[in-house]
């Protein structure tokens, strides 16, 4: 008797493993109950960075070292928050439209440079 494997079952579990590796937390605060007086601060936002070759020569560009310039910085993204005292932050990134933008941007350019869309998502209670 034969019995035949189907791989349709991985199909779906694959799909949510490669969706949720773009995600990265930056910080993340335990919770804790916010003061009476806090204000709630969230936002989301697409943050570009570049990455550079060091040595920018094409085609050799593949093989050096990369410097990346403006990536984003926790402290600055709930900066825009304000406020003297920020408890339960939260910033998170999606890395998910980096991978097929940055192949592309690197091939293009002949590895010399790549861009690295991604979307950073940031919450926090501010007291004033």
């Amino acid at each position: 008797m034969t019995h035949r494997v189907n791989g349709r079952w991985l199909v779906w579990p694959l799909i949510i493993v490669f969706l949720l590796q773009g995600c990265a937390a930056l910080v993340q605060d335990s919770r804790v109950p916010p003061p009476t007086q806090a204000k709630h601060c969230e936002g989301t936002e697409v943050i570009t960075s570049t990455h550079l070759a060091t040595l920018p020569i094409p085609l050799v560009a593949f093989f050096t070292p990369r410097v990346t310039l403006n990536a984003p910085d926790s402290a600055a993204i709930l900066a825009k928050c304000g406020g003297k005292q920020q408890v339960n932050r939260t910033v998170t990134q999606n890395y998910a439209v980096c991978a097929p933008t940055m192949f592309l941007t690197t091939i293009i350019t002949l590895g010399i440079a790549g861009v690295c869309p991604r979307i950073v998502s940031w919450e926090a209670d501010v007291t004033d």
